[in-house]
């Protein structure tokens, strides 16, 4: 693509921009009293190593998020914690005038002490291409037993004391009931090909006790240890239109999967934390896809990340697989509709933050989140 095509896509989203700019969030603040300040620009996302070496980040970003797992936070029971690459992500982001949100993954990333200490588990077959070989069997704490509650209820109590503090830090990511990722979405589909059998996690679920009830007792746990542990930070809840497995509250399997327990889900995280310190986030961001949850309340933050990323994507991932997909084609597609949905952040891979091509691109969309009077 020429360099006069890529100017005049960069001007149309810069025009897309001044419709919606109304609406955008005020650049990084300190935390007033108990208002959170909530996210707001364009996040590079998880940019430093886990040893805490960060890169130097072109200046249209504006935020960064930083993602750990549990399992590498609290490696062993009574501590001590490694909080390295937290730390090191927020005092690089602080040097350079960065926001920054925080996710520590349980589900498949949770401590092995907890099973050790008797914690019931949900084994699910790993079936994606990145993480663990394919096939491979990964442990998932279930989410409602008492022992796991208790600890996962300590943790983020530990990590409230570190962070909710922190100027920088202006979003903690809720999660708990989960498995491979942090977006709350558990096993649902029949695995072929790794087995003599197909693996059916619905008959998984139904033989460790899984009912709708112990999911939503679960994340009212949940919901009530974040929102006390954290008092001055926005919640952020990274969710999607993935089902829950259908079963009934006696145990029993339904013909379809559960949609309704995914929306009672984001109905109690906005219920819970109130609409003025939350925020909805769209884990799927791509060029023919982006969810927006019904019956957001008003005031109810709306933010992205992107599905994947683009540089050197063979399978063309966000373009559902399609092909042919030019980078700055795709590139400019997504961020079109995180304007038109009216995403106050969006989190972009590092890799094609960094991406030459894409500079023009994302210094007109990070515009995007500068109110005009400045």
């Amino acid at each position: 693509m020429s360099a006069s095509s890529i100017a005049g896509i960069a001007v149309c989203l810069l025009a897309l921009a001044v419709v919606a700019a109304s609406t955008a969030l005020s650049p990084l603040s300190g935390h007033a009293g108990n208002a959170a300040v909530r996210p707001s620009g364009l996040y590079a996302l998880d940019p430093c190593l886990h040893n805490g070496t960060c890169p130097s980040l072109p200046s249209f970003v504006q935020g960064v998020y930083v993602r750990v797992n549990w399992d590498q936070v609290q490696p062993t029971k009574m501590g001590p914690y490694n909080w390295t690459k937290i730390d090191m992500t927020v005092a690089h982001a602080k040097a350079a005038g960065h926001q920054v949100t925080i996710g520590v993954a349980p589900g498949s990333s949770s401590p092995h002490w907890l099973y050790e200490d008797g914690v019931p588990h949900f084994s699910m077959t790993w079936n994606f291409s990145w993480g663990p070989p394919r096939c491979t069997e990964v442990n998932v704490p279930l989410f409602w037993d008492p022992k796991f509650l208790e600890a996962y209820t300590a943790f983020l109590a530990a990590l409230a004391v570190r962070y909710d503090a922190a100027p920088t830090v202006v979003g903690i990511k809720v999660t708990g009931v989960d498995a491979e990722t942090m977006e709350t979405v558990i096993p649902t589909k029949v695995i072929y090909g790794c087995g003599k059998q197909p693996d059916d996690p619905i008959a998984k679920w139904i033989a460790v006790g899984y009912t709708p009830e112990k999911i939503l007792l679960a994340w009212s746990t949940i919901l009530e240890a974040y929102s006390a542990a954290f008092q001055h930070t926005s919640l952020v809840l990274m969710t999607g239109p993935w089902p829950f497995p259908g079963i009934d509250a006696q145990g029993k399997r339904t013909p379809q999967p559960d949609y309704n327990l995914t929306r009672t889900i984001q109905q109690m995280f906005t219920d819970k934390i109130g609409p003025d310190r939350c925020a909805i986030q769209n884990n799927g961001l791509s060029v023919w896809y982006h969810y927006a949850p019904p019956n957001i309340p008003n005031g109810t933050e709306q933010g992205a990340q992107a599905l994947w990323y683009i540089t050197g994507d063979p399978t063309c991932r966000m373009m559902s697989h399609h092909k042919p997909c030019g980078e700055v084609w795709v590139m400019n597609k997504t961020l079109q509709n995180a304007i038109l949905y009216q995403d106050k952040y969006v989190e972009i891979y590092l890799v094609d933050i960094l991406n030459p091509k894409f500079a023009g691109l994302l210094t007109a969309f990070a515009k995007h989140f500068v109110p005009p009077s400045q």
